[in-house]
């Protein structure tokens, strides 16, 4: 499946401008996970120079190839040890490495989460670390070397949906259970607007409104605080209007301004209502398409590449060696 997922790659960007091949990355990860797919492999697909490979397959034959070693959602703080003691530059891409959702339900608090945070990110032996945004950002960035935020790319085969003039359905991506109560109180939502809840629908193509929403034992403070914007960012690529929960910071901080926010039933029951018009959810549509440039897996891989020149050019001025401020 990833074979062919990596040919239809090639193929969909075939007319888009390649980034450069200045600097030489490896991605490392568990090689299996939907956060190292999109945060490694289909990264490091967009430039020749990079490659991504599973943590458990690097070889120290393999170290010479790259100038730096971009380690995903998992770290791994002795083969980071090691591959600095080779000379080469480590960069950690936080994603969301805390388990889930207990880290979170023990952590309910921002000063709880900085601890939590402070105890993880210190220690590691890193040149710079990416954030998946800037709330993060600006709470954990002061730890750690060369600090910066990165949003996720949207899908990357991504297909517009086609506006329907009556909208019949609403719908979710992803594990059922993250949704928490959501679940019920969209559903009674709704039924009460004569729609359809969908949750995993065959296609967001097969949707009319999208939700972006954590509940119940999975929306707590970090995970709101702290996790990514791709359901958002999946939302923009299809051109499909969107509800999002108001606490959720990665989807505030990429909303092009046409997002409808809710916080409870009753603003969910609006935000929906307001989406049901027409030429409102056409106009929604047109502007998202737009919008979602900014998250194509072309120029999230420009940003990496900016990035990385930065931390090689900051590793060069302060020596081959550094670690996290303390």
């Amino acid at each position: 499946m990833f074979q062919w997922l990596k040919s239809w790659q090639r193929w969909w960007r075939r007319d888009a401008e390649p980034t450069g091949g200045g600097v030489r990355v490896c991605f490392l990860g568990d090689g299996v996970s939907g956060s190292w797919q999109m945060r490694a492999a289909q990264i490091a697909e967009m430039n020749p120079a990079w490659e991504a490979l599973a943590t458990k397959d690097l070889r120290a034959g393999d170290v010479a190839r790259f100038d730096l070693f971009c380690i995903v959602k998992r770290f791994d703080a002795a083969k980071a040890e090691w591959l600095r003691s080779q000379g080469k530059a480590v960069v950690y891409d936080v994603v969301d490495p805390w388990k889930q959702p207990e880290d979170g339900e023990a952590h309910p608090t921002l000063n709880d989460a900085i601890a939590y945070f402070r105890r993880l990110l210190v220690p590691m032996p890193v040149d710079g670390v990416i954030f998946p945004n800037a709330t993060m950002l600006g709470d954990l960035g002061q730890l750690v070397p060369n600090p910066v935020h990165l949003y996720h790319h949207h899908r990357v085969y991504q297909e517009p949906i086609i506006v329907c003039r009556q909208a019949q359905r609403v719908g979710y991506e992803g594990r059922e259970d993250y949704l928490g109560p959501w679940a019920e109180t969209t559903a009674r939502v709704c039924e009460r607007l004569g729609l359809e809840f969908v949750i995993n629908p065959p296609a967001l193509g097969t949707l009319d409104i999208g939700l972006a929403v954590r509940g119940g034992r999975h929306g707590t403070l970090m995970a709101k605080r702290y996790k990514s914007n791709v359901k958002l960012a999946n939302l923009f690529a299809a051109g499909l209007p969107a509800v999002a929960h108001a606490e959720e910071s990665s989807y505030r901080e990429t909303d092009d301004g046409n997002v409808r926010f809710f916080s409870d039933e009753a603003s969910l029951e609006q935000a929906i209502a307001e989406l049901l018009p027409y030429e409102r959810r056409l106009a929604i549509h047109k502007a998202f398409l737009a919008h979602s440039r900014r998250f194509r897996v072309e120029s999230i891989a420009q940003q990496y590449e900016t990035y990385f020149l930065q931390v090689l050019a900051s590793r060069a001025g302060q020596g081959t060696s550094h670690s996290a401020a303390a």
